[in-house]
């Protein structure tokens, strides 16, 4: 989106995000369950949407509209896409160095 100058580019890139978001959604709903044990799942899942419904959109949108009324939309997207990127580097370094221990959920080992 920060290099998109058209409103074909616009319509493209919200095209590829209808796809990503549901992959994304379906991830992380899998994710949750993979990592909180079960007897705290439901708990897991309601703080997810909780904070996934809620809090992100109050945050996003009052401080994201801020942003990008002071920056621009091409600095908005960019600080977007940094934060993302920092965030799957964070899921990254989880995945391939969480100790064995920390994989068990729920006396099962995932």
């Amino acid at each position: 989106m920060a290099l998109a100058s058209d409103p074909l580019s616009v319509l493209a890139v919200q095209s590829l995000h209808s796809i990503t978001f549901g992959v994304f959604y379906v991830t992380a709903v899998r994710y949750i369950t993979r990592i909180i044990p079960w007897q705290y799942r439901a708990t897991g899942m309601a703080l997810f949407v909780i904070f996934w419904s809620s809090v992100s959109g109050l945050l996003s949108g009052a401080f994201g509209g801020l942003l990008f009324e002071a920056a621009g939309r091409p600095a908005f997207y960019q600080l977007a896409a940094l934060l993302a990127f920092v965030a799957g580097l964070g899921f990254l370094y989880r995945h391939l160095f969480a100790k064995p221990e920390d994989m068990n959920v729920g006396g099962i080992s995932v």
